[in-house]
Formats: structure tokens, sequence, C-alpha cells
């Protein structure tokens, strides 16, 4: 008896409540640190498990996952990873195989800006890109903007569940208006909200990821990395990452993105994003696309 009540309760910590799935570059870490001071709600200390990527974390197993969570809260994590189906696909099926009735939750944000932003965001994480005037035409472009379909993303959610499972927010508005829409987001997840928004963060910002070595960046993203991440004090973490920082002045600055490649952009981006208008009955009026 007791080995069955085990294997319920695992089954029921690998069923997540609500998921973040994204976007990259959209405020995601923010509303990580904002949805962990809400009371009822269980975040891992994690930010990112990525556990339902196949290639990722999927093989660390339900125990690994449901170990991530506290018991009687919502369970709710936020992997920005999640909605980059062209590189990591499969995701919506193996989290609706787990919970049919979990509340997903996407950030958009100017897709031209949040594109620039991941680029730069590459850049200081050491991973290889082309030079700006080397981008159009090549596979890192293409995940750029595909990143930034918006529209494309959630076709896989929406096609699977009904509406009021979807919430979409605004980054700008998260900017403009944190009280506001965190009051929002603790309604539609049915939890109070915090009394106020917690401060903003530097952890992924340029100077932070340019002064990490690429070994750092190699470990977090491997299963290894997953592990530990997710027994480690987040503490601890913090001072490990000021342990191995560097002076920001060794990594070389990354490239400004030329008036013409934001235009390409613009022009690439355009019909998917009139699409996501199409979908949300939004206007998204702060856009420049």
């Amino acid at each position: 008896m007791g080995e069955v009540l085990s294997s319920i309760d695992t089954l029921e910590g690998a069923c997540p409540d609500f998921i973040v799935i994204g976007a990259m570059r959209a405020g995601t870490t923010q509303l990580h640190n904002w949805l962990a001071g809400v009371d009822g709600v269980s975040l891992p200390q994690m930010k990112e498990t990525d556990y339902f990527i196949e290639s990722k974390n999927w093989s660390l197993g339900p125990d690994w996952y449901a170990g991530l969570f506290r018991r009687g809260k919502l369970k709710g994590e936020v992997s920005p990873n999640y909605s980059k189906r062209d590189v990591f696909p499969g995701v919506c099926r193996r989290v609706l195989e787990q919970n049919r009735n979990v509340k997903i939750i996407y950030i958009v944000r100017d897709p031209v800006d949040r594109a620039v932003s991941q680029y730069v965001h590459s850049w200081y994480s050491g991973l290889p890109l082309p030079r700006p005037h080397e981008l159009p035409g090549t596979e890192a472009e293409a995940h750029l903007l595909n990143t930034s379909r918006y529209a494309w993303q959630l076709e896989t959610w929406c096609t699977a569940l009904p509406p009021e499972q979807i919430q979409v927010i605004e980054f700008e508005d998260m900017i403009a208006n944190p009280q506001r829409v965190l009051h929002n987001l603790a309604r539609y997840l049915a939890v109070p909200p915090p009394r106020e928004a917690a401060p903003t963060s530097r952890r992924n910002s340029r100077s932070d990821l340019g002064s990490l070595p690429q070994w750092w960046h190699d470990l977090r993203e491997s299963p290894t990395g997953a592990r530990l991440r997710a027994l480690a004090p987040a503490r601890l973490v913090s001072v490990a990452r000021s342990a191995v920082s560097r002076s920001s002045n060794e990594q070389p600055a990354a490239p400004d993105l030329p008036d013409w490649l934001l235009d390409r952009f613009r022009n690439e981006l355009r019909a998917d994003t009139d699409r996501l208008r199409s979908m949300t009955g939004r206007r998204f009026a702060s856009w420049n696309v």
C-alpha cells in the first residue's frame, strides 16, 4: 500500500498546475521572482527546469521533477525554452500527457526588440554566432526569428487547450504596470498576489553573463548542472557565480545590429505578429512591427 501511495504522490508531483513557457528575453526571470513571493505557489528554486524537453532533462524522470516542488501547493515552473518549438519539439504533448488542465502563461515582447536581446544574450553566453552582416539566411537568424514568431509558437497550445487556459502577458505592460499585471495573474491562477512586485534582478544581464566563464554556461545546460541547480540553495549558487565571475572587460562587446538588419527582421515577423493580434484580439500598440 505504501508503494502505491508513493507512486501516486510522484505522479501528482510531476503534473504542473501552470507553466510560464516563455518567451526568452521577455521578462521570464522577473516573473519567476514575482511568483516566488506568492503564498500558496511552489516553484522550483531553479528557474528553467527544461524537464519537458526530450534532449535536455526529460530523462531525469518524474521522481526528479516531483522532488522540485513542495506538496500541497500550486505547482508551477518557468522555462522559456518551452516556446522554441523549432529546436525543442514535443513539449506541448509531454505537458498535456501529465495534466490537460494546466494553465499556460506566455510573455510576449516587441518581436524585433526580443530578437536583438536574444542575440546579445547568446553573444555574452559564449554561443557561436555569425557577425550581423553574416546573419541573414543562417540557422542562427532563423532561430532568432522563430522565437519571436509568437503566433506560431502558441498555435500548438491553442489547438490543444481552451482559451481560458492560456494567458498572454505583454512585457511592456509588465514594465509599465507591474502591480496590475501581477494582480491579474494572481486572479488567473486563483492565488493571493504578493504585496509588492519583487525588485528587478540583474541576473542574465549583459555584464552578468559576460563575466561568467564558458564552462559555467556549458555546465548549466547539462543534465548534471540541472541536478546541481535543483539541489543547491539559491544563495549558494549566487555565491558560486560571484566566485567564478571575471571582469566583464575580458569579454568583447556584442556588436550592434544595423538598421537594415532590423528592417529585415520587421519584414520577416510582420505576418506572424498580425496573426497574433488576430488570435488575441490585442493591438500591441507599442510594438514597431
